[in-house]
């Protein structure tokens, strides 16, 4: 608030700003503010449908938090992982269990907007490609455990072929080098057999990796 206080902003233009920087926060990390820390930002606007905005954003979060998935299958433990450092390895031990179907893997992070904006269209793609019988591997970068999780609620992310990991840094790290990963979100199909399909795949245009499955159904 000290840029807006050091040119002299009026009391709405300052409630505007303030509330633009609590909700962007509050979009991008998904974890609700301390108790204390919303008491300031309460204190500190004066309009009421300013303060109507924040607290709203804020209580979404936590009924997120509010709602448990800790003991869903969908959520895997970084644990099985421990002392591995090698990206093909933990990425091998990874899609083993699924050996026998096609994996759409998804390397994303709470912090990137596209990322998040093409989870909320997950619906429509699991619909599209059901006949498929497609594991959903999503892989998080660099994503805070509370935040993550919250992202996985809000747009449904469970199910019995759908997959989560939120490894540690220098894992994820070894696997996205693996993988050739170079912006987010990045995609990569793999087949039957566990082979990694040297094409460009993006769920957001259905159309084209449908045509892409049919083609690996077929050989």
């Amino acid at each position: 608030m000290a840029i807006a206080d050091s040119i002299g902003c009026d009391r709405t233009v300052r409630d505007f700003y303030l509330t633009s920087i609590c909700l962007n926060e509050l979009e991008h990390t998904y974890v609700p503010f301390q108790e204390e820390r919303l008491k300031f930002i309460m204190n500190e606007l004066s309009l009421p449908i300013a303060k109507k905005r924040v607290m709203e954003a804020n209580d979404k979060c936590i009924a997120l938090m509010n709602r448990n998935i800790d003991n869903s299958l969908s959520i895997k433990p970084s644990s099985d992982f421990e002392n591995m450092s090698d990206g093909e390895k933990i990425f091998s031990k990874i899609i083993e269990p699924y050996r026998g179907k096609i994996i759409l893997t998804d390397i994303w992070g709470i912090w990137c907007g596209p990322c998040v904006q093409a989870l909320k269209n997950s619906k429509e793609e699991f619909e599209r490609l059901k006949p498929y019988d497609i594991i959903y591997l999503y892989l998080a970068n660099n994503s805070r455990e509370d935040g993550w999780k919250n992202i996985i609620k809000e747009n449904d992310l469970i199910g019995d072929n759908i997959v989560h990991y939120n490894l540690p840094d220098d894992q994820q790290k070894a696997i996205e080098s693996y993988l050739g990963v170079h912006s987010y979100p990045t995609y990569r199909l793999i087949d039957q057999e566990g082979n990694i399909i040297n094409l460009n795949v993006d769920p957001r245009n259905l159309d084209t990796i449908e045509n892409i499955i049919k083609q690996i159904y077929k050989k």
